[in-house]
């Protein structure tokens, strides 16, 4: 066997037991297996079944982890993956993360991404995560968001009037991104404060925004709010191929 060091460390060899009184040797599967990777310095705030869950399916199939009752340790976690033998095997696979920190019971961003696009992090605060993102070709988008803005003064019902300044550099942002306002079918309002009459006021927030290549591609969607339990804010339901009864 004429091989470098180097190529010696590519290879992957898989040991099964095998009993020939009770089998055949076709009935060895070696398509699949199970393997368990240590993921190591990782910041404590990130040790979470949600990034447990994302670093598992990233390099695989997740199947478990290993640990304490909920599956993490003090500086490490334990995760089995199933991986998929009869392709390459990746040799690398990084996961990137920028996240800003919470501050008391209010919530905190988060941006993830593969390393499949090259992603710049240009600055960030607790209302903001500002990146710069390189494809190689088009792509189709699109969001279903609360993005705390409105676009104009008549979405705001009570309160104080919102500033111009920001309903248009919301307004900029979309038309810079490429990006179109899908409209909606149901109440006006998705946002409540929850206050008493006096200071109670209401606001259209949660919207559906879509570039041109995903409203070509999807062309009869359409946009519901529709309420989600005891929640302050509406739900928003997208059917990708809304299709109206006229009666």
């Amino acid at each position: 066997m004429h091989q470098s060091m180097s190529q010696m460390l590519r290879c992957l060899v898989v040991l099964k037991d095998f009993d020939e009184a009770f089998m055949e040797p076709e009935d060895l599967d070696f398509g699949r297996e199970d393997f368990w990777v240590h993921v190591i310095a990782l910041l404590m705030r990130l040790m979470t079944k949600v990034t447990v869950k994302l670093i598992g399916d990233a390099i695989g199939s997740f199947v478990t982890v290993d640990g304490e009752e909920d599956g993490l340790r003090d500086t490490f976690m334990c995760i089995k993956v199933s991986i998929n033998l009869t392709k390459p095997i990746r040799s690398r696979i990084v996961l990137s993360l920028e996240d800003v920190d919470v501050e008391g019971r209010v919530g905190s961003l988060a941006l993830l991404w593969r390393m499949d696009e090259f992603v710049s992090v240009k600055s960030y605060s607790k209302n903001h995560i500002d990146v710069e993102i390189m494809f190689r070709v088009s792509i189709t988008m699109v969001m279903r968001e609360d993005f705390t803005e409105i676009f104009l003064s008549s979405e705001k019902e009570g309160g104080d009037d919102r500033s111009e300044a920001r309903m248009s550099s919301f307004k900029d942002t979309c038309f810079a991104c490429g990006l179109r306002d899908f409209g909606f079918r149901g109440p006006k309002f998705t946002w409540w404060n929850n206050k008493d009459e006096g200071q109670f006021f209401r606001c259209g927030l949660d919207r559906a925004l879509a570039n041109g290549g995903w409203c070509i591609r999807f062309p009869r969607a359409a946009v519901f709010n529709k309420a989600l339990g005891s929640s302050d804010h509406l739900g928003i339901y997208m059917d990708f191929f809304y299709q109206k009864i006229v009666r």
